[in-house]
C-alpha cells in the first residue's frame, strides 16, 4: 500500500559504465544496436513465412516480425518458463525461445535441439548466458550495464552485417544515475528507449566500449 500511494519508482536503469581498455566479460559476438535488430537479421537471413514465439513476450520483440511480415505463432509455456508443448517447427518457420532471466538455460538448449539455425535464442535476460550452437543467439546489454545502446548476436550462418553505427541515442540518463539522480533521469531513459529500434546498425562506439 505504500508503495501504490507513493510516487517512489520500482526497478530504474543502470549509470555509465567506465570506458575501457578492459577484457571482454564474455564473447559478445558481433554488436548490433538492439535485440530487435538482431531477431531482425535473423528473419532476414532466414526469410521464414511464421515464427513461434512465446506469449509472455515484450511487445517491442514482435515488431521485426510485423515489420518484415512473418506471422507470430503464439505458444504456451510451463511452470518452468518453457514450450508446455513444444510446436513443431516447419521448414518455412523458426521459433524464438527465451532463456527467462537467465533461469531456463539447459531446457533452452534441449527444445532447440535438431532445429540449427531455424531456431533465436533471446539471451537479452541472461547476457552471462553461453550460445547454444547452430542456433542464432542474441543479448541485450542495455538491462544489464550502464550503456545507451549495444546488442550481441551470435550468428549460425554467414550473414552480411551493417557497416553504418548508431547515432541516435542519449545519454544524460546514464550520467545522472552516475550521480545519484536516477529519478532526474527517467524521461531521458524512456526518451532513450523510444530511440531504439529494429533498424540494422552496428551499436555506437560508446556501447561497444
Amino acid at each position: 500500500d505504500r508503495m501504490a500511494n507513493s510516487h517512489e519508482h520500482f526497478g530504474g536503469y543502470q549509470s555509465l559504465d567506465r570506458t575501457g581498455p578492459f577484457e571482454p566479460l564474455v564473447d559478445e559476438g558481433f554488436m548490433l544496436s538492439t535485440g530487435r535488430a538482431c531477431l531482425a537479421l535473423a528473419l532476414r537471413t532466414m526469410r521464414p513465412k511464421r515464427m513461434h514465439v512465446p506469449f509472455f513476450i515484450c511487445g517491442s520483440a514482435l515488431d521485426p516480425l510485423y515489420e518484415q511480415g512473418v506471422e507470430p505463432c503464439f505458444y504456451e509455456l510451463d511452470d518452468r518458463l518453457l514450450p508446455l508443448s513444444l510446436p513443431k517447427v516447419g521448414t518455412d518457420e523458426m521459433i524464438l525461445l527465451v532463456d527467462y532471466f537467465g533461469l531456463c538455460g539447459i531446457g533452452v538448449e534441449t527444445c532447440a535441439r535438431g532445429l540449427g539455425p531455424r531456431a533465436v535464442i533471446d539471451h537479452s535476460l541472461a547476457f552471462f548466458a553461453a550460445p547454444v550452437l547452430g542456433c542464432w543467439n542474441f543479448t541485450s546489454a542495455r538491462k544489464f550495464f550502464g550503456v545507451p545502446d549495444a546488442a550481441g548476436l551470435h550468428a549460425p550462418v554467414d550473414v552480411t552485417y551493417p557497416t553504418l553505427r548508431n547515432e541516435k541515442m542519449i545519454c544524460t540518463h546514464l550520467l545522472l544515475a552516475s550521480v545519484g539522480s536516477q529519478s532526474e533521469g527517467l524521461a531521458y531513459h524512456r526518451a532513450n528507449e523510444g530511440l531504439m529500434s529494429s533498424e540494422a546498425l552496428r551499436c555506437s562506439l560508446l556501447g561497444q566500449r
